[in-house]
């Protein structure tokens, strides 16, 4: 059975590593050169992990993979299983249609499917307040994260999780599905289930400018975006004159020690240089920020009420 995996991300080394482990290791690897880097989230060069797991590595002419050139390129190759992980594109149907076995992707939400299709979706879920997440793998077709599902596995958000641990997670219980798919596949027997498309909802996708902080919302709120937003993102920002501070941890401070103030206010300041803002109903603590001016909080100074460009809620 020659597996192939499409991916350019920390996860996709991930799997290959465990599919290596798991006597499984893949034929060929999908992975875009380095010098298309820059317009990729989170890219790896996949080269030093193809030659340790012994695969062939290929470097697609487009990323959309919609040229003629990488069509005949990846149909000579004969695929049986195409594993999609950290790919950030659709597969266009002549590669899904040319393995023989199938073509196989991830998807989750904090709503079981058909609901929470679309992008984001780690960080629609903390910034929300949910405290769990589906994640399920269905067989590639030309349609968003509609395929037949063959796997589902359900995990926790708790109130430490941040965004990079939920993208941990999710390398778990994700290879763990693509395990049993690859294990199914060499029996032939792998067997999905339609998903409905009535009730299907879609999520935005979210850019560097809906990362502003609205100290006129509660609390939990803004430390919720925070986590949302934590590395290997920037942080949620808000601004004070010329300068934007980004915030890569808070927290709640306190529901008994009272602070007056309008919202955005500085209210402290401790020696160490983590400070207390007010939210429009309690307080929250900063401790991890950064900014590229020369910014130093002090108290009564005032942040914008609102920064950025806000998205309303979607529906989940």
């Amino acid at each position: 059975m020659r597996i192939a995996v499409a991916g350019n991300q920390w996860i996709t080394r991930y799997l290959l590593d465990e599919l290596g482990s798991h006597g499984l290791a893949p034929a060929l690897i999908v992975n875009m050169p380095p010098e298309r880097s820059s317009a990729i989230s989170g890219y790896i060069d996949l080269a030093e992990t193809a030659a340790r797991v012994g695969a062939e590595i290929y470097r697609p002419d487009k990323y959309s993979l919609k040229s003629q050139v990488d069509q005949a390129a990846l149909q000579e190759r004969g695929i049986d299983l195409l594993l999609v992980f950290g790919w950030q594109r659709l597969i266009p149907g002549w590669f899904i249609n040319s393995c023989r076995i199938g073509a196989y992707g991830v998807h989750g939400g904090p709503e079981l499917p058909p609901r929470c299709r679309g992008r984001a979706v780690f960080n629609w879920a903390i910034l929300l307040g949910y405290d769990r997440f589906h994640m399920y793998a269905f067989e590639l077709n030309e349609g968003v994260d509609e395929g037949n599902i063959v796997g589902l596995e359900t995990f926790d958000i708790l109130p430490e999780d941040d965004v990079l641990t939920l993208y941990h997670k999710n390398c778990v219980v994700s290879t763990r599905l693509f395990l049993d798919i690859a294990s199914a596949a060499a029996k032939g027997e792998v067997r999905g289930t339609p998903q409905a498309n009535e009730g299907a909802t879609y999520l935005p996708k979210r850019a560097p400018e809906n990362g502003g902080i609205s100290w006129a919302q509660p609390a939990k709120r803004v430390v919720d975006l925070v986590r949302a937003l934590a590395p290997p993102y920037p942080g949620a920002f808000t601004d004070c004159g010329d300068a934007r501070i980004f915030i890569q941890r808070a927290q709640l401070f306190d529901t008994r020690i009272a602070y007056e103030g309008e919202p955005g206010t500085i209210v402290d300041v401790f020696p160490n240089g983590h400070f207390v803002v007010i939210a429009s109903d309690a307080s929250v603590y900063v401790r991890e920020w950064t900014v590229a001016s020369n910014f130093r909080p002090q108290k009564n100074a005032r942040f914008d009420l609102i920064s950025g460009v806000s998205l309303p809620d979607p529906v989940m």
